[in-house]
């Protein structure tokens, strides 16, 4: 019985790929029409990464306009309350983040925002360098409230959660909101991985993030842990 599967690639697939890749002149209807669908399919795609861009940008400028006044307030307390907030109203951005010594971070997203910022006019940003950090100021722009209709859109059945969060967190030194953003990191990492959630396992994961969360004394873990769960701010509710 013969059959029609191939097990090599050939030269056959090799001009395909650079048809599609649009190195080459298609020969025929059905090329044309193989490329054009791949074209719309980027086209799509790139559209949909611009958008959720653009809801993310959205909901961390919220969070500045509320809080960029406080001098606690700064690039770390943005992404972790970012993280908090996206995981809360389950946009579905896990794969960009990795993790950093101060928890779970979203480099490329943190190092556009400010620039994507000052595009909209929606804030200005003052950068202080001393040494090896970089401290940030943010003050309102010419567009400053701008966004509020965008975040009404997106997020109005999230904001009460969001405005919960914001002021918990906004007069609090950046290492609270640091020790729950990482805590909830961990607590997903034991979910996903069908891994108890239990508090030994938490702790665990949570001291062999980095060597940065030995500054925390387990007594403080077990707190945030304990006032996690009675705030339901859990990857489940448990």
């Amino acid at each position: 019985m013969s059959s029609t599967r191939k097990d090599h690639f050939d030269f056959d697939d090799f001009e395909k790929g650079l048809i599609l890749a649009g190195h080459l002149t298609p020969n025929s209807i059905s090329e044309i029409a193989e490329r054009d669908q791949l074209e719309d399919y980027e086209k799509e795609l790139e559209k949909q990464k611009s958008k959720l861009f653009f809801k993310r940008l959205v909901l961390a400028a919220e969070i500045t306009a509320k809080l960029f006044h406080e001098p606690t307030f700064g690039h770390v307390k943005l992404q972790k309350l970012l993280f908090l907030c996206e995981n809360i109203c389950k946009i579905n951005v896990s794969e960009k983040y990795t993790k950093q010594a101060a928890g779970p971070y979203d480099r490329k997203f943190m190092h556009s925002i400010d620039r994507s910022f000052e595009n909209q006019k929606w804030f200005k940003i003052k950068r202080t360098i001393s040494g090896n950090f970089t401290s940030y100021i943010y003050e309102p722009s010419v567009n400053f409230g701008k966004h509020q209709s965008y975040f009404e859109k997106y997020y109005s059945k999230q904001n009460d959660i969001f405005q919960w969060l914001i002021k918990t967190f906004g007069k609090e030194k950046t290492d609270k909101v640091e020790l729950v953003a990482t805590l909830f990191a961990c607590w997903k990492e034991l979910i996903e991985k069908k891994i108890a959630a239990n508090e030994e396992n938490l702790i665990s994961l949570f001291y062999s993030w980095s060597e940065r969360k030995q500054q925390f004394p387990k007594s403080r873990v077990i707190k945030a842990i304990d006032w996690m769960k009675q705030n339901k701010l859990t990857p489940i509710d448990v």
